[in-house]
Formats: structure tokens, sequence, C-alpha cells
């Protein structure tokens, strides 16, 4: 009996080992396989991460805030070309890309206000103004001095060298560079859609 009992003890001993060499070779393959899922894993949330900033960073530029940088001398004084400008767009109503619709304005726009926009005679291009007029105010150029509403505006951000121009019509919102001669007309009539906060 002894003998039986040692056999099926080094049986189970042997068995054991068996099982522990089989379970062992099993046990390698989902080892390899966790290094690999692991990677996979962590490529997925750097991914994620990725598109998740992308996204941001796409609602953020189409709806709050867009930097720009000064291209022309056109504001000097106020503006230096090369300057960077960083503008809030949910101010007067960011523009709902590829549509007509705006969001509601958290303001109105006020004279002396710095404002980015998109001239309606030049869609691909953003110009930096400051605005001088609103609706309902009348301008005009006499002798290299602007009135509005009749009065002389204290420009002191104008350089001396202003030239005459027509005025914007009625009832338009006008806005005015800071280094006039640069443009023929330098007001334009800015659409109150087309306007940014800078």
């Amino acid at each position: 009996m002894r003998r039986a009992a040692g056999r099926d003890g080094e049986r189970g001993d042997r068995l054991r080992t068996g099982d522990g060499a089989d379970d062992g070779g099993r046990d390698s393959e989902p080892a390899a396989e966790a290094p690999l899922k692991s990677l996979t894993r962590k490529a997925w949330e750097w991914c994620r991460s990725v598109l998740i900033a992308f996204a941001l960073f796409l609602i953020i530029r189409a709806f709050l805030v867009e930097a720009f940088t000064i291209p022309t001398a056109s504001m000097e004084n106020t503006l230096l070309v090369g300057d960077f400008l960083v503008v809030n767009k949910a101010v007067y109503g960011a523009e709902v890309p590829g549509t007509a619709l705006h969001l509601p304005a958290f303001a109105e726009i006020e004279r002396r206000d710095v404002i980015v926009f998109t001239p309606p005679h030049d869609p691909g291009k953003n110009y930096v103004k400051r605005v001088i007029g609103v609706p309902g105010d009348v301008l005009q150029m006499r002798a290299k001095k602007l009135y509005l509403n009749e009065v002389q505006l204290d420009e002191p951000y104008v350089q001396a060298r202003a030239e005459a121009a027509s005025s914007p019509p009625r009832g338009a919102g006008a806005s005015t560079s800071t280094s006039r001669p640069l443009f023929t007309d330098p007001r334009s009539v800015v659409p109150r859609s087309a306007c940014r906060s800078a």
C-alpha cells in the first residue's frame, strides 16, 4: 500500500508538475498579449485626448476667441505691424460656421471700440479698425478734421496726415483707421454681424 501511495504521490507530483508546465504555457500567451493590450489602450487614450483637444480648439476658435496678427500700419500708434491681437468673438455674437446664424450678443458696438471685421467688398480679409460712428450718426470730413453729428472729434490716436473722405450712408456704422492716408476712403460701412471685439 505504501508503494501505491508512493506511486500515487509521484503520479500526483508529476501531474501537478505537468499541470504547472501546461498552465505555464497557457499563461505565457496572455502574458504576451497583455503588453499589446496595454499599448493599444495607451494609444487609444492618447488619440482620444488629441481628438478632444482638437474639438475644444475648434469650438473655442469658432465661438469664443481668435488670435490675429496686425499686417499693416493702418492702426499705427495704437497697434503696430506684427502685434498680436486676441479677439473676443462672443461679445458681439459669434457667427455659427457655415451658416448665416449668430449667437446672442453680450454688448452693443460703441464708439471707440477696436473691432475686427470682414468687409463686404473683401470677404477674404479681416480688417482691424476703431469704431467712430454707430447707426444714426452723421460723419463728415471738413478741412481734414472729422465731425461726428456736427461736433469735431478729438482723435489723439490719428496721425497728422489725415485725408478728406466721403461720409458713409446715414444709419450705417462706420470705422476708421488711425493712419488715414493708407486708404483712399479710410472709413468702411460695417454690418454689425461682421464685427468681433478686439
